[in-house]
């Protein structure tokens, strides 16, 4: 996610100070698909997370940054009333998490392994917005 709101833009924004008329193409959406046209030559370069083990052994992936997974609430989420933040207690509450087999999705379900533990209620997305609109209307 990081690389959609941070990295990408400021890349942009820079390539744009060397070439201001060439046409920037922006594709998103599954890993799969784009890796899919990265072989066909359809797309130049992903930018994204990186994945372990690689899926094909003919694309190289270079390390940018590193990326930290972290729980995000509203100000007002019930689970704030109770600090320090139990993990028995976050599987009560909904989550909104990335997609099976992303590496974020894999954090996350890794994190409630080690607490013994999963949530009752996940919506899974890829969708950025989506997710931040679920985050802005609910708990």
């Amino acid at each position: 996610p990081l690389s959609r709101s941070y990295l990408l833009p400021r890349a942009i924004a820079e390539f744009r100070n060397w070439r201001r008329k060439i046409t920037i193409q922006i594709v998103d959406g599954p890993y799969a698909e784009l890796l899919a046209g990265l072989r066909r030559g359809e797309i130049d370069f992903l930018i994204g997370a990186l994945r372990d083990p690689l899926p094909i052994a003919d694309v190289k992936q270079t390390f940018l940054f590193s990326d930290t997974i972290v729980i995000v609430a509203g100000k007002s989420h019930p689970i704030l009333r109770d600090m320090p933040v139990r993990a028995d207690r976050l599987v009560e509450y909904p989550w909104i998490v990335g997609l099976p087999g992303t590496p974020i999705r894999t954090q996350f379900d890794r994190m409630f392994e080690r607490w013994n533990c999963r949530p009752d209620s996940i919506v899974e997305s890829a969708s950025l917005i989506l997710m931040r609109e679920l985050l802005l209307t609910t708990d």
